[in-house]
């Protein structure tokens, strides 16, 4: 986890601003998933990635500075789709609605600092 943390981007969210601390500390880290959920997440990211080898081409790959080889095995990412793992944060209180309805940006707050919308990082420090 530290190796996502920028220490020039904390207390510069709208959640954390003017705080000065210098990191953050894990705990605990819980995966939570919905079956049904990311049952058909796997099968379009299968059949994506699946898509493009059949044509003949990659997809066009997105460089996260966060990524780590460790994150291929332990997370199952799949690369040949062009997945990225990215830190969302947002108030405890929301985390089970999350979870349960998945991310609708219909209901997102309209004062991101680009509007509406969901606002994905590769930094945890970003993701205050």
């Amino acid at each position: 986890m530290d190796e996502t943390c920028k220490v020039q981007y904390i207390g510069l969210g709208r959640d954390n601003f003017g705080l000065n601390h210098k990191g953050y500390k894990v705990e605990r880290v819980f995966r939570v998933e919905m079956l049904e959920r990311w049952s058909a997440f796997a099968l379009m990211r299968k059949s994506t990635g699946f898509l493009a080898l059949q044509q003949g081409r990659q997809h066009s790959t997105t460089k996260v500075s966060t990524w780590r080889e460790w994150m291929k095995t332990k997370l199952h990412q799949d690369k040949c789709s062009n997945e990225v793992f990215l830190f969302h944060g947002t108030k405890p209180d929301l985390i089970d609605i999350i979870a349960e309805a998945g991310f609708d940006e219909r209901v997102c707050s309209l004062e991101g600092l680009f509007g509406a919308g969901i606002y994905l990082a590769e930094n945890s420090s970003k993701s205050d």
